[in-house]
């Protein structure tokens, strides 16, 4: 009886373990932004076809015209800084900052606009 009483609960313990596993990856697959964005022209509801900005863990290279501009964001208290500091939203690989809108290149977006 003592046996299978320690039996369940090891069974229990190590579903409880893994579910926490699952669920810090989970967030960490989440919290990744890692990629490359294309820019959002809201006149003809369209996305760039070059790329305008990359993401590559805190670092930000914007691309306008041949030139490279970097920023830092700051995914705590979700905010972009450098030569602008704004905050940001990022849903679903849509990235929003001031008026501005950045889709990653495998999102829904990006791929929908298509």
């Amino acid at each position: 009886m003592k046996s299978k009483k320690w039996y369940i609960i090891g069974l229990v313990s190590l579903g409880v373990i893994l579910f926490g596993i699952i669920l810090v990856i989970r967030q960490m697959n989440l919290s990744n932004m890692d990629g490359k964005y294309h820019y959002y022209y809201n006149d003809s509801q369209t996305y760039s076809d070059e790329v305008s900005l990359i993401i590559h863990g805190n670092d930000v290279s914007i691309i306008n015209d041949d030139e490279k501009t970097s920023v830092k964001l700051d995914k705590k208290n979700k905010i972009i800084s450098g030569w602008i500091n704004a905050p940001y939203t990022y849903q679903d690989g849509v990235l929003n900052f001031g008026d501005e809108q950045y889709a990653e290149e495998n999102s829904k977006a990006y791929k929908n606009s298509k």
